[in-house]
């Protein structure tokens, strides 16, 4: 971060929680350190949790730009989006290329980090999970780092160069007190209580 007022970045993140809310982490330190951060993420239709994600990051160095997903099993558009997402990056590193280039998973980070890796761009892809995805795992040989969340999966990336940074998460996890989380709720904050998550 030393040298992050120096520093343009493009994020490209699809639009999941598990993938967006990492990037959106990232986004906001780069922008408090200085640096202009462009933000490329998938918007989908029902997942207005997400904008408000995205509009809360938004400041004067963070430049969201969504990018419309109709459905994430629609494989002709996918690959209209990849071709759509090849080409904007092209321009946009013909123009003016960013200093780095940071994928956070999913299937739309393909294009436009291997339009980087074709301009000699710097770049990474940031693992939020201990096995990689599949996207992860093909790029994973044509950038220069992978940033993961856990050592247990270094073992996965034997050829590439890794790095272990933890999982980025919104800096309100874990702060919010019992007494007021079940008052949330309407639980009895004095009974044990069972949390059951799903990915």
């Amino acid at each position: 971060m030393a040298n992050a007022s120096r520093c343009r970045a493009l994020l490209i993140t699809e639009g999941s929680g598990g993938h967006l809310i990492p990037a959106l982490q990232v986004a906001r330190a780069l922008a408090e350190a200085g640096a202009d951060v462009r933000l490329w993420y998938a918007k989908r239709p029902r997942a207005a949790w997400a904008q408000t994600l995205v509009e809360q990051a938004v400041g004067a160095h963070v430049m969201a730009e969504p990018i419309e997903v109709s459905s994430p099993a629609d494989w002709p558009t996918r690959a209209k989006i990849s071709w759509r997402l090849w080409t904007q990056a092209q321009q946009a590193f013909a123009a003016a290329p960013p200093d780095v280039v940071a994928g956070f998973g999913g299937w739309m980070c393909a294009p436009v980090l291997l339009a980087a890796h074709r301009r000699g761009i710097r770049s990474f892809v940031h693992e939020q999970n201990v096995l990689l995805g599949r996207t992860n795992r093909l790029l994973a040989r044509y950038v220069d780092c992978v940033a993961l969340s856990f050592h247990e999966s270094e073992a996965q990336l034997r050829r590439s160069s890794t790095v272990v940074t933890g999982l980025p998460v919104r800096a309100g996890i874990g702060e919010a007190a019992r007494e007021m989380a079940a008052a949330h709720w309407g639980f009895d904050p004095a009974r044990p209580t069972v949390l059951v998550l799903g990915g």
